[in-house]
């Protein structure tokens, strides 16, 4: 395993141990608070991402993309495609959706077009991460000033074992999400050396490459429901 793993398997912990020390109750309402926060960032998103869409900053984000993507790739000896994609520093699930993408435009480019179609693309993958994170944290807080004024519902008597060990299921589920959060925000960084890093650390994880692969928060934001349900 490496740092990368060993980070992710703390964030795990660590929530599994919250969960367990506050108990079944306020980390029920806890968890409601997320799964409220992501309900609505993925209704609120998608019109903010489309807004950003429209601007100059996505044409400069995509260029920026573009020449991180393809820094080590030689227009000369990449006139295959498919060969292209394959050596994109991204994740396999974003390469085969690239792969699979049903755009018939795709498949008449020329290399340099192809690598702009590439390139804004992945930069809509970025915004839309972006759009997401960004409600999801700002709901998030309205929700935790909510969750602290129901804070004494958590001294309900109730069996401390059962509070207990629910409190840590809970985390742990908990903190699988703020893992695929973390996915997003990795998605986000990825036009720069960080992000093909972490991509790297996440690629040579069997542990990681599951928890990303298996991001359904991602899977639903991108329109990715075919992979979920298939």
């Amino acid at each position: 395993m490496n740092i990368l793993s060993w980070a992710a398997l703390a964030v795990l912990v660590y929530y599994a141990f919250k969960g367990w020390r506050r108990g079944l109750i306020m980390t029920v309402f806890s968890m409601f608070a997320t799964v409220i926060a992501i309900a609505l960032a993925a209704q609120l998103s998608p019109q903010l991402s489309q807004n950003w869409q429209n601007t100059a900053y996505f044409d400069a984000v995509s260029q920026r993309v573009e020449a991180s993507l393809f820094k080590n790739q030689d227009e000369q000896e990449d006139t295959d495609k498919e060969h292209m994609i394959d050596r994109l520093p991204l994740p396999d699930i974003v390469q085969q959706a690239l792969a699979n993408s049903d755009d018939t435009q795709k498949d008449v480019l020329g290399i340099s077009a192809f690598k702009a179609y590439i390139a804004n693309y992945v930069t809509e993958l970025i915004f839309n991460a972006l759009s997401f994170v960004l409600v999801f944290f700002a709901v998030s807080v309205i929700m935790k000033i909510i969750i602290r004024c129901l804070n004494l519902l958590s001294r309900l008597p109730v069996i401390h074992t059962m509070n207990k060990m629910g409190g840590l299921l809970v985390g742990l589920l908990k903190g699988m999400i703020i893992l695929w959060i973390l996915c997003i925000i990795i998605t986000i960084l990825s036009g720069t050396e960080l992000g093909g890093y972490l991509f790297a650390q996440i690629n040579e994880s069997l542990f990681l490459r599951y928890i990303y692969d298996h991001n359904y928060i991602m899977m639903f934001i991108n329109g990715f429901k075919d992979i979920l349900w298939g």
